[in-house]
């Protein structure tokens, strides 16, 4: 039974999912651990016991504490009072293990309870950050495409830039891109580009006619969703419906001088796309670390893609050398990103999915067991054991 209690207190202190000042602690349970296993012959098999259950919590509770966590004072004087109470309790070890037991239950239920109300707290507000994010994204990039090559006249173009973007984005967070309104927006914007565009042909411009005053009525609505007024909605319609007037030579109108230009450089500012490619002797290392994604195999991908929501991880931060323990907290689908939250429930970083895949593929992250720890060292006790014979 000494051999046992030994080995067993051995593969405790060799389990790296659980921080070394909280084995420094569990470690000083080895001598009332002995004295329950000699008394108790049911000791190991008996899963209730209360012993086994204060190992099994005080490995749970703790599974977060890291070099980061500057509450971790409570915690670990919480553990060490505990202890030391069964250490100086000889005659009633079982006694007081059950009541230590107790207290620890009640403590990781009231943590827990908080910790779960600032995690959904976490997540909910990184996922309305996402939705802003993609619906930018979106908005941007279906102007981009929208008047890729096109030759626009400038007011409309700015209008475009500045105010449709909005009405897209709204649209976007509100319905998403499979809305009809979403739609009608997109449309709205291509109808407005072309009709900004001259047309000396009849057929052009019979279509211009036909599908004019929809589309300023279209206009006004799409502008009820930005923080302009009726009276600033009314003239912005009256400027482009002038512009259109100009650019198309309306009959009764003479064509004005309106500037006609490609969409680039200060449009293209304003939708704020993304850096221009730099070679690799100019990015930062960061950026370099970036490309360096494109270089992942499928399997870190997809093993990026099995780690559930909920499970803990050790990261280490190459800059600082310094270890960090979170749990996934969501997967943002929109932005392909991961939320990771610390013991308490608040965020503790956010990841593209690649970029965990990455570290992944350099060691650089470590899926923790957070499986009971009696448990997972009786088996390897037993495992050892087996193979010995």
């Amino acid at each position: 039974v000494i051999n046992l209690v030994a080995m067993f207190f051995d593969f405790v202190l060799d389990d790296h999912n659980i921080p070394d000042t909280v084995k420094a602690l569990i470690g000083r349970l080895q001598m009332p651990v002995l004295k329950i296993a000699l008394r108790d012959k049911t000791f190991f098999t008996n899963t209730e016991h209360g012993c086994r259950q204060f190992i099994n919590e005080a490995s749970r509770i703790s599974i977060g504490l890291d070099q980061s966590d500057s509450e971790s004072n409570e915690l670990l004087e919480k553990l060490e009072q505990w202890i030391h109470e069964i250490q100086n309790e000889p005659e009633h070890t079982e006694e007081a293990f059950n009541n230590a037991l107790e207290e620890l239950k009640t403590y990781r239920g009231n943590i827990e309870k908080r910790a779960e109300l600032v995690e959904k707290r976490t997540s909910e507000g990184a996922q309305g950050q996402a939705r802003k994010q993609v619906a930018k994204m979106k908005a941007q990039k279906a102007i981009e495409e929208a008047m890729d090559a096109k030759v626009v006249a400038k007011p409309v173009a700015d209008f475009i830039v500045n105010l449709w973007q909005q009405v897209l984005y709204r649209s976007h967070i509100k319905e998403g891109d499979e809305s009809a309104t979403w739609l009608a927006n997109l449309q709205t914007m291509q109808d407005l580009i072309w009709c900004s565009q001259p047309h000396e042909d009849e057929k052009s411009r019979k279509r211009l006619d036909r599908i004019r005053a929809g589309l300023m009525q279209s206009l006004r609505e799409g502008l009820k969703e930005t923080t302009l007024n009726n009276t600033q909605i009314e003239k912005l319609a009256e400027e482009i419906e002038s512009t259109i007037d100009k650019v198309s030579g309306k009959p009764g109108k003479a064509k004005g001088s309106v500037e006609i230009q490609p969409f680039r450089a200060d449009q293209e500012e304003a939708l704020e796309t993304l850096a221009e490619q730099k070679s690799w002797r100019d990015m930062t290392a960061l950026e370099r670390q970036q490309k360096q994604h494109q270089a992942l195999t499928y399997e870190f991908i997809e093993r990026a893609d099995s780690v559930q929501i909920g499970s803990w991880l050790e990261f280490k931060v190459p800059s600082s050398g310094t270890v960090l323990r979170c749990k996934l907290a969501a997967k943002l689908e929109g932005s392909d990103t991961y939320v990771f939250v610390n013991r308490l429930g608040f965020k503790a970083m956010e990841k593209p999915r690649k970029e965990f895949a990455f570290d992944l593929q350099r060691k650089r992250v470590r899926l923790l067991k957070s499986g009971p720890l009696f448990d997972r060292s009786l088996h390897k006790m037993v495992s050892t054991l087996k193979s010995t014979k």
